[in-house]
């Protein structure tokens, strides 16, 4: 069998089906944490070619599997065990351009390498693969295939500057990123699809930038048909994240239509007073819900709760996140009493700060392209294309490849 090269020109095979992968590329490494996996006492790697495990400071071979088998690693008395190997982390590289893994939650496969370690009391595998090559497993999750090919190229390049804009955060999980909403979703190889691989390709290393620097480049599902303003979405003024209005020349939003672009919501009393006294914002029975004060792009700012000995003024936002944010959508919404509770009536899903997803797509099918769509979204922000890797301004703190491993 032929050995799997673990040296950084190696990625070569395993990035060759994602074409515009440019060389310096194989060099700089975003690292994921795969964390949707699951929580893991055993993890199981396999590929449709050769692959082997290698350690992660010397790149010796440890250990050798042919096509089809299986590599059962688990986790036993602080080290990993797989056959008679024991080690405290493994690399694990494939002749092929992908290796499957199985968690207790899902099964996918991915590009590039697979490094297992140990935090805390499960096994932690960590995805090392070029930083284009990981945007081909994040698009599709975020915005659909189907979708026009502007809007996804508008979506590769927002998700391409999200990347770089927050390595440095995850640094103590021994990653870059994590692979779910902490971040950006991503399913690795198994989410491709041809469309979204070329929305990818087109803009390759493209990033939008202020100041010099990649931009906090946020998007939300649907912002309703205004954005939200980074101040009043998070306190704090953002040149770039300013509320826009999310509409063509008539007036018409460009997300009309979509999903959740209006929606609908009842809570009883009984329910409202049960959920806000487990998040810690009221005690005892609500008798009444008032808005208090809308924001700049006309969302709720804060509701006025009220009780039979109290009443509470608290931000729309913590009661959203008290009710669910899969239930309350969005802090854009009216409020109506019904004889057992509220209903509340909203628009869009979201923080609804950066580029509105649903919009976008509106937006293309307008007419409009990428360039017009990102700098709608992200007014000031500059787009431009990075020589090499766009890696090359992330924020990684100093800290190497080599340093990560044994990361708790």
């Amino acid at each position: 069998m032929r050995v799997p090269c673990l040296a950084l020109g190696c990625l070569a095979a395993a990035s060759s089906a994602v074409a515009g992968v440019r060389a310096a590329d194989r060099v700089q490494l975003i690292r994921v944490g795969l964390e949707s996996l699951g929580v893991a006492q055993e993890v199981t790697l396999t590929s449709s070619t050769p692959f082997a495990a290698f350690d992660p400071d010397s790149h010796k071979v440890l250990a050798e599997w042919e096509a089809g088998e299986a590599a059962k690693v688990r986790l036993d008395a602080g080290s990993l065990q797989v056959g008679r190997l024991s080690a405290p982390a493994l690399y694990f590289s494939a002749e092929g351009p992908t290796l499957k893994v199985v968690g207790p939650s899902s099964t996918r496969e991915y590009r590039g390498w697979i490094q297992l370690s140990i935090r805390g009391s499960r096994i932690w595998p960590v995805n090392e693969l070029p930083l284009e090559a990981y945007l081909t497993g994040v698009l599709p999750c975020e915005l659909g295939a189907s979708n026009p090919l502007e809007a996804l190229k508008a979506q590769a390049v927002a998700a391409r500057t999200y990347a770089l804009s927050r390595i440095g955060d995850f640094v103590k999980e021994g990653c870059d990123l994590v692979d779910n909403t902490r971040a950006q979703t991503y399913r690795g190889a198994t989410a491709e699809a041809e469309r979204t691989n070329e929305a990818v390709r087109q803009t390759a290393n493209q990033i939008l930038i202020f100041d010099g620097r990649p931009i906090s480049a946020l998007y939300a599902t649907v912002s309703g048909g205004v954005t939200a303003s980074a101040r009043e979405a998070f306190g704090s003024e953002v040149p770039y994240l300013r509320s826009v209005p999310d509409v063509d020349e008539s007036g018409r939003p460009f997300a009309t239509g979509a999903k959740y672009f209006e929606w609908e919501a009842s809570f009883t009393q009984v329910q409202v007073s049960d959920l806000l006294q487990k998040a810690g914002l009221f005690t005892g029975p609500v008798t009444d819900l008032r808005i208090d004060g809308t924001t700049e792009s006309g969302r709720v700012a804060a509701v006025v709760v009220v009780g039979p000995v109290s009443d509470r003024r608290i931000p729309a936002t913590s009661l959203r996140a008290a009710l669910g944010v899969n239930v309350l959508r969005s802090t854009f919404f009216t409020l109506e009493r019904t004889p057992d509770g509220w209903k509340l009536r909203g628009r869009g899903w979201g923080h609804g700060v950066g580029m509105c997803q649903a919009g976008a797509v509106g937006r293309a099918k307008a007419g409009q392209d990428y360039k017009q769509i990102l700098a709608a979204y992200y007014p000031g922000a500059q787009l431009i294309t990075v020589p090499g890797s766009a890696l090359t301004l992330a924020n990684r703190g100093g800290i190497t490849r080599q340093k990560y491993v044994g990361k708790r």
